[in-house]
């Protein structure tokens, strides 16, 4: 992926500020974009429902491997691999610069270690903050959550540690449950950041809180914008999207709760995810989106893979796709 030139803080606040001004786009937030991707599906299979497989999630339970997970799960297969094969044509990979990311088992593995702890402070909560001035300084690089409210951001992370039974990650079925900016560091590495959901329920100070963090946090190095597998790419969905690529911040699209919906409903999404990117997206975006489960596990060893990767945790040798801080 070619390195977008990042703007500089100034321009980023004058260019993006009308955006953040009414989140609430003139449209319904519940209408979604249609997609009309060309594709001709060979064969549509049904998923039969997987099991839930991470039942030490829970908080206090012992730390768990996903390789003590629930048999009938693939956890370290692509969820997007698979629906590659229901078309005939490359969901993504058509330019030369386009190389999806492939981490081998071994590197999946490796990058779990990443996020398991042994001791109480190997990862934890550092801090939360509604002022980004107040936000915790070093020098570690950061990834950020964001997505509408009750999305599945705090859950996601949560199921990120699930091999953490140390850190404690607030979730609830309320929307706008978030409020604040929670800073997660695992060990000496990186630091994910919870951030508050857009749209129902959020909080009167979401546009100072969000566009101050996503302008100033000089390390920032990823965003990952949670769209709802059982709802798609939603209108205000877009706007951030639009954000983002105003602000010229790396970001990745993350198809969440796939297992709410069969693997036709997936595919329709995804192939909506790519219109959208072709049509607004830019080298910020990175062309493969991440489809994942918090309840089954099912593509979370490739979000761990992936945060691991470009924060230089983890060096990957299968993927030409690099994201620079």
């Amino acid at each position: 992926m070619k390195a977008a030139a990042a703007l500089p803080v100034c321009c980023r606040q004058t260019a993006a500020a009308s955006l953040l001004q009414n989140p609430y786009p003139s449209t319904p937030a519940n209408s979604s974009i249609p997609a009309s991707a060309v594709m001709r599906v060979k064969s549509v299979r049904m998923m039969s429902g997987q099991e839930a497989t991470f039942r030490r999630i829970r908080h206090g339970s012992k730390p768990d491997s996903l390789l003590t997970a629930h048999p009938a799960a693939d956890l370290y297969s692509d969820p997007c691999e698979k629906l590659q094969r229901l078309i005939e044509v490359p969901l993504f990979g058509i330019g030369t610069t386009e190389k999806p990311f492939r981490p081998t088992k071994a590197e999946m593995l490796q990058a779990q270690e990443v996020f398991t702890s042994r001791k109480a402070r190997d990862i934890r909560r550092i801090d939360n903050v509604v002022d980004c001035e107040k936000a915790p300084l070093y020098h570690l690089p950061e990834v950020a959550f964001m997505g509408r409210s009750n999305v599945g951001k705090s859950s996601l992370i949560r199921a990120i540690f699930h091999s953490s039974p140390y850190v404690k990650v607030p979730v609830s079925k309320i929307a706008g449950f978030t409020k604040t900016l929670r800073f997660y560091q695992v060990k000496e590495h990186f630091t994910l950041v919870d951030m508050p959901g857009y749209g129902e329920n959020q909080p009167t100070y979401f546009k100072e809180c969000v566009e101050d963090f996503l302008q100033h946090r000089r390390n920032l190095r990823l965003v990952y914008l949670l769209i709802d597998g059982d709802k798609g790419f939603l209108k205000l969905d877009l706007e951030m999207l639009k954000y983002l690529e105003i602000c010229r911040l790396y970001y990745c699209i993350v198809l969440n709760k796939i297992d709410l919906v069969n693997e036709t409903t997936r595919l329709k999404t995804v192939a909506q995810i790519r219109q959208i990117r072709e049509e607004y997206g830019s080298p910020c975006c990175f062309p493969q989106p991440f489809l994942v489960s918090s309840k089954t596990g099912e593509g979370l060893a490739y979000i761990q893979s992936f945060i691991a990767h470009i924060t230089s945790t983890v060096e990957t040798n299968s993927t030409d796709q690099k994201l620079s801080a």
